[in-house]
């Protein structure tokens, strides 16, 4: 059975991990969230016309548990259909004064992670079989 997508996520969260402890002992110059709302199924085919925002000045905690989500969990919320399918988004930054090299360093492993667990997980199939309902089938091999 594949676990490549398994075994990059756990890779990714020890990274996140690193980012965190580095980020709090790193000197903050500035930093800056817009969050979006959450997206809704119905927006993959009619996309809103005004998208409101909120505006936040974030603290280290709060920037790197966004960037450690990856997807929507919530299906229905106050019975509107969330999507899956569209990753939420919140544009913003952090300047850090000094360990630059190292937090870029750490967010660019932590990306090469995502996109490998993304793969991995695109490498997933699910096929009908005689004796089941479905079978989860890996097209990938470790």
């Amino acid at each position: 059975m594949n676990t490549d997508f398994a075994h990059y996520n756990e890779e990714q969260l020890l990274k996140l991990g690193e980012l965190h402890s580095l980020l709090r002992h790193s000197d903050i110059g500035s930093s800056y969230l817009a969050t979006l709302p959450e997206p809704r199924s119905v927006e993959e085919l009619n996309p809103p016309q005004e998208i409101n925002v909120t505006h936040s000045v974030p603290d280290v905690d709060t920037l790197v548990d966004i960037y450690r989500q990856q997807r929507v969990d919530k299906v229905h919320v106050r019975d509107e259909h969330y999507s899956t399918k569209i990753t939420r988004k919140y544009p913003g930054f952090v300047v850090v004064k000094n360990n630059h090299d190292e937090v870029m360093s750490l967010v660019g492993e932590i990306n090469r992670l995502r996109n490998k667990f993304a793969d991995a997980v695109k490498g997933i199939t699910i096929t009908r079989t005689h004796g089941q309902k479905f079978c989860t089938r890996f097209t990938r091999g470790w």
